[in-house]
């Protein structure tokens, strides 16, 4: 984008090929989803709406396949009980790491619910830090703040979330998906693995393709 004539050695670069087929395949991706959100379905001679959004137990669904809105979802819930969780700890003196208990068995499970199965941007991480830090520093006291000479204070956030007993939400994040994994992933995937070992080919099909019982 600086050089302001782009010749046909620009265009056969490993980088500039590699773009250009970052963009061809952005484009095919529009376009079927862009097919996919035109379809029609009916009951009957009834069609059926279409719609970008959804919720399904509790958690919304998107027609990007994106957890933008479940995290938009899960944000707003969150924010709406920690400070009306946090008003009551604070009027009962309750000090910076009770109330990082009571908001991680409380605020957190609503913050990180589904977050197991979240594929999640550097953006959408953000914004979940964000919040973390937000309620971290209402817990510590230790606002970023204006001084009377203008000058501002910003506590380390590092340093709030240890004063509170806590860690970064990528943490409670990875240890959630390291659960779901052991608990559920690993153990059904050794069960199969054995029996794939243990059984027998039954025939072959096209392609070399082998039947197993």
């Amino acid at each position: 984008m600086f050089v302001p004539n782009v010749g046909p050695k620009h265009f056969a670069t490993k980088a500039c090929r590699t773009q250009a087929g970052r963009h061809v395949e952005r484009d095919q991706l529009a376009r079927l989803a862009m097919e996919a959100t035109n379809l029609v379905f009916y009951v009957g001679d009834v069609p059926l709406k279409n719609v970008t959004e959804f919720k399904y137990l509790g958690r919304p669904l998107s027609a990007d396949d994106t957890d933008n809105a479940a995290v938009s979802y899960n944000l707003s819930k969150a924010t709406h009980t920690w400070f009306g969780m946090y008003h009551v700890l604070s009027s009962d003196g309750a000090d910076s790491r009770t109330m990082a208990r009571f908001y991680l068995a409380v605020v957190q499970a609503q913050l990180l619910y589904g977050s197991e199965t979240w594929v999640l941007s550097g953006h959408l991480l953000d914004r979940l830090e964000r919040f973390h830090a937000r309620c971290a520093r209402f817990m510590a006291h230790r606002h970023i703040r204006r001084l009377s000479d203008g000058t501002w204070v910003h506590p380390p956030t590092s340093e709030v979330l240890d004063f509170c007993g806590l860690s970064t939400i990528a943490t409670y994040i990875a240890k959630r998906k390291t659960t779901l994994l052991n608990r559920y992933a690993q153990p059904h995937s050794a069960a199969t693995y054995r029996r794939c070992i243990s059984s027998t080919p039954v025939g072959s099909g096209a392609r070399h393709q082998m039947w197993w019982t």
